[in-house]
């Protein structure tokens, strides 16, 4: 518990990390755009836009390119592996086109044309996102000819825009995963303690199932019932009793239960910390692997 305690206290370090990066950056682009002047920002951001938008088309093309690697990859070994087939089967005369060979070469043929398909879909999508980002650097020689002299005042206003936007981004994946490693330690928890519910469930069962051995009339102490006139308090037998007992079995099992009756809590709260302990540990190695 005290791991979640602390994870959740990393949590809300990193949102006011956060808020406060916020609060200061919008303090120090205003600063900044008062200093370049607002109209000169406003003339130059359409072109600081625009290479933002061909970075991101940059990015897919790229994405693209290596579908296309991939889905041609899958046609030539799809393509291959029919060669392969059909080439055994017309040098090894022995063979023939038996119904086994038959159902292998209708599957290779099937992956061949999904390959393909693929293959032609993503060629379609490369040529798509390519033509994207042809147009998004055409678009930005375009916008620096016409506003050259704004787009070299405004460039210390939108680079220091980039750099906030960047640390921004950062701290949001790190709360992301402050915020799953504080959902992991809870769920581990949460299974930590049903765990507990059920091995403390199970110890009254057998204690139970032992206590139905006893004659009736019989009875334990109670939790603290440590003292010599309690213990032997139990109550007579006579010898119709004993002869339908096991007296080894019966002494056992008497002897047990008496013993474990004064500790049965302690070993309780033994168990759950040990269970604690054992959370405790799974947690710690969550957080080194993150």
């Amino acid at each position: 518990m005290d791991e979640i305690n602390t994870l959740e206290n990393d949590l809300d370090d990193a949102r006011a990390k956060y808020k406060e990066t916020m609060q200061n950056g919008k303090i120090h682009l205003n600063v900044s755009a008062k200093k370049v002047g607002g109209k000169t920002v406003e003339k130059a951001r359409p072109f600081y836009d625009a290479v933002k938008e061909t970075k991101l088309a940059q990015v897919e093309t790229q994405k693209a390119v290596r579908q296309f690697q991939r889905s041609n990859s899958l046609y030539n070994a799809a393509k291959e592996t029919i060669s392969l087939a059909e080439n055994t089967l017309q040098n090894d005369s022995s063979r023939c086109l038996d119904t086994a060979w038959q159902e292998m070469l209708n599957n290779a043929t099937i992956k061949v044309n999904d390959a393909a398909e693929e293959k032609k879909n993503s060629e379609d999508e490369h040529q798509r996102k390519a033509s994207v980002h042809e147009e998004c650097q055409v678009k930005v020689s375009r916008i620096a000819k016409d506003k050259k002299r704004a787009v070299r005042k405004a460039r210390s206003y939108f680079e220091l825009r980039e750099n906030f936007e960047d640390n921004l981004t950062r701290q949001k994946e790190d709360i992301k995963k402050r915020m799953s490693l504080v959902e992991s330690a809870k769920r581990k928890y949460s299974e930590a303690m049903r765990n507990l519910e059920y091995i403390s469930a199970e110890v009254h069962r057998r204690r139970k199932s032992k206590g139905l051995l006893l004659l009736p009339g019989m009875r334990f102490p109670g939790v603290g019932a440590e003292s010599a006139s309690d213990r032997s308090s139990l109550p007579d037998f006579n010898d119709d009793h004993i002869k339908d007992l096991d007296l080894e079995s019966m002494e056992s099992s008497i002897q047990e239960d008496l013993e474990s009756s004064s500790s049965f809590y302690d070993d309780l709260l033994d168990i759950k910390t040990d269970l604690q302990n054992m959370c405790a540990k799974d947690i710690d190695n969550e957080v080194q692997k993150n």
